[in-house]
Parts: C-alpha cells; sequence; structure tokens
C-alpha cells in the first residue's frame, strides 16, 4: 500500500509542477522586478490580487476567496489569449476623473481606506494619487486606521513603489498618528 502511495504522490507532484512550476521556470527566463502587495498574479490557470506577501507565504485574493500559495509559485500575471489585452485594450480601463467640489483648490485632500479589502484600497489609492497629481496638490493625507498593520503596511509597500509619491509620513497626532500617512507629491 506504501508503494501505491508514494507513486500516488509522485504523480500528484508532477502534475502540481505542471500546472504551477516555480516562478524561476518561466518560458522567458528573462529578470523581472519583484512582486508587490497590489500585483496581479497567477498561479497554474488561477489569477488573482497579491493581497499579502510574507517570507514563505503569499495571500491571493480572486473574488471573495482568499488562497494561501507558497511565494515562488507565483509569477506576474500573463496576458491571456483572446483577453482584451491581446486585442489591443485593457481588461480594465484606469478610471480617472478630476473632482472640483471639495476644498478650495478643488479635489479632496484626504482619502479614507478604513474597512476596505487591501486590493480595493490600493485600486482607490491608485485613482486618488492620480486625481491629486492632475490637480496638482501638494500634499494629501491617506487615513488607513491602525487595526491589524496589514492595510497600512500595503499603503506604504505602494507608496515607496509610486511615480507621484515624493516622500510620505506618518500624520501628526491631531490628524490621525497611526492611522494616517501623510503624502508629498512630485509634481
Amino acid at each position: 500500500m506504501s508503494g501505491s502511495r508514494g507513486s500516488t504522490l509522485a504523480r500528484a507532484a508532477e502534475r502540481i509542477g505542471q500546472i504551477a512550476p516555480p516562478a524561476g521556470a518561466q518560458e522567458d527566463g528573462a529578470a523581472r522586478e519583484p512582486l508587490k502587495v497590489g500585483d496581479r498574479v497567477e498561479f497554474g490557470d488561477i489569477q488573482g490580487d497579491l493581497i499579502a506577501l510574507e517570507p514563505g507565504r503569499a495571500v491571493v485574493s480572486r473574488g471573495g476567496l482568499r488562497i494561501e500559495v507558497a511565494p515562488e509559485r507565483l509569477r506576474r500575471a500573463q496576458i491571456r489569449a483572446g483577453s482584451a489585452q491581446e486585442r489591443g485594450g485593457q481588461e480594465r480601463m484606469p478610471k480617472v476623473t478630476v473632482s472640483s467640489a471639495p476644498g478650495a483648490d478643488g479635489g479632496a485632500a484626504e482619502l479614507n481606506l478604513i474597512g476596505m479589502r487591501t486590493a480595493e484600497a490600493l485600486r482607490r489609492l491608485e485613482e486618488f494619487l492620480d486625481q491629486a497629481y492632475l490637480i496638482n496638490r501638494s500634499e494629501v493625507r491617506v487615513v488607513h486606521g491602525i487595526g491589524s498593520g496589514a492595510l497600512k503596511k500595503a499603503v506604504h509597500e505602494y507608496l515607496a513603489d509610486s511615480r507621484y509619491c515624493a516622500s510620505f509620513r506618518q500624520a501628526d497626532p491631531h490628524r490621525g498618528g497611526a492611522g494616517a500617512t501623510v503624502v508629498e507629491l512630485n509634481l
């Protein structure tokens, strides 16, 4: 019986290798930038948003599901045959609107992300920074709350790589303290 169990395990390992080969085994072999929270990733035929990345553990969100997987099994999502991107369009066109409502110089100076899932919060943050940049705002405040710290960490990782962000810092105690981040924009 142990012989059949061993062969079953060997076949299962082989199948997993075919479905989701380690990231280093990609066809192009080209050097690529490391994955970060908020990236669109895939393993096998499953695509989703990377919502947590730690040594030895990654969490991918797909719809309402959260899937935990070894980070080395992930790769940046590729364009699928017949997809809108392959036909020359984009799967999701970015929506950028410029608001002239609140604030003396037009546009909101603050974004509240409390209660949002990481992937949605990062999408909102991207739109917010687009708007702030378009209306030449030099500084904005992002409210992420304290909670478990996961949202704050994701926001800071995003800002560290954002072309809009010149610098960021924790808000003053009377403006949110550890629950908010002040962002200086590149203008």
